[in-house]
């Protein structure tokens, strides 16, 4: 049987050009559009330059910054700042972090992915703001902007992506729009068994945007990069109910994909029987391999060791990885 496969899509509100500012010499507002984890798409922007929206913090929390990206454009973003609010810069290197000589909300990058950072204060959940956006020439017709609230673990902030709630030896799938190089999601034990850890590979195919280059959460845990698969050891098990934030930075924005794509996130449960021992004796040995090797052969679902519901070269990972765990 295959592992069961839960699909976050995305929560993306549709706003049209009654509720953008349409014009550099005047502004026309609407009502808040709400921006949930995952972001908010806006669209109407054709000949526009200069845009003020209005948002709505549903994310659930408290959030540190805002990323606006600009999709089905050729033109850049040069200016995010965000009204009614605390000092906000642009983090102009793209990092997640105010660095020197990050002080104004003007893009020094030009490029179509801006973060606005709040340098004081937050928009609290349910919290509304205004944006002023202002692009490098008038909008094309098929324009839209895509906007994200971001949370903060350590020193970088990270774009939120949506919940993967996660039950053990199943896999649930988050999916990453175009945007900024920093992203989370809410991983969120919803099962029956605790959860000792996690693998995390995008569905499909091998983004240029990945692996990540480097694993941070808000609970202890170990992490490693195995070629695509990026394998997660938490040092406590998540217990149901339990909930954390996993960051992932990307080498570089996912905006140079041009296109959204899933994670597959694959919870390993804790106190079931050893997955890799194959051939049932207690042991891990070549012959484990070779057990793997035919049921892969012969199109078993018991080779499917990510869980994607395909029997691919990520099963070959997972089960190597499965193996050098070892057994209890």
């Amino acid at each position: 049987m295959l592992a069961r496969t839960t699909r976050m899509t995305l929560a993306h509100a549709r706003v049209f050009s009654a509720g953008l500012a349409v014009a550099a010499s005047g502004v026309a507002l609407g009502d808040a559009t709400d921006v949930p984890r995952g972001g908010a798409t806006f669209d109407g922007l054709a000949g526009s330059q200069r845009i003020v929206i209005n948002i709505k913090n549903t994310t659930g929390t408290s959030a540190k910054d805002v990323t606006v990206t600009l999709l089905n454009d050729v033109g850049d973003i040069e200016v995010v700042d965000i009204l009614e609010t605390d000092a906000d810069v642009v983090d102009d290197n793209g990092n997640g972090r105010v660095d020197d000589r990050e002080d104004d909300t003007t893009d020094d990058s030009a490029g179509r992915v801006t973060k606005s950072i709040l340098t004081e204060g937050e928009i609290a959940d349910d919290e509304e703001r205004q944006i002023i956006i202002e692009l490098s020439q008038p909008a094309s017709d098929n324009a839209q902007l895509l906007v994200k609230l971001s949370t903060q673990i350590g020193d970088v902030h990270f774009d939120m992506l949506s919940i993967a709630p996660l039950d053990a030896d199943e896999t649930a799938l988050v999916g990453v729009d175009p945007g900024a190089a920093q992203v989370a999601t809410m991983l969120l034990a919803a099962g029956s068994r605790p959860i000792t850890g996690a693998s995390v590979r995008p569905l499909d195919r091998m983004p240029e945007a990945w692996p990540p280059v480097e694993i941070v959460a808000d609970v202890p845990l170990e992490w490693r990069v195995d070629g695509g698969l990026v394998e997660l050891r938490f040092i406590e098990p998540l217990v149901p109910g339990d909930a954390f934030e996993l960051g992932m930075i990307l080498p570089w924005p996912v905006e140079t994909m041009d296109e959204r794509f899933d994670l597959a996130v694959r919870a390993r449960g804790d106190g079931g029987p050893c997955r890799a021992d194959l051939d049932g004796d207690g042991e891990l040995t070549l012959f484990d391999f070779l057990a793997f090797q035919n049921l892969f052969d012969a199109g078993d679902t018991a080779a499917d060791f990510d869980g994607d519901g395909e029997l691919t070269l990520f099963d070959f990972l997972a089960f190597q990885n499965a193996f050098d765990a070892g057994c209890p």
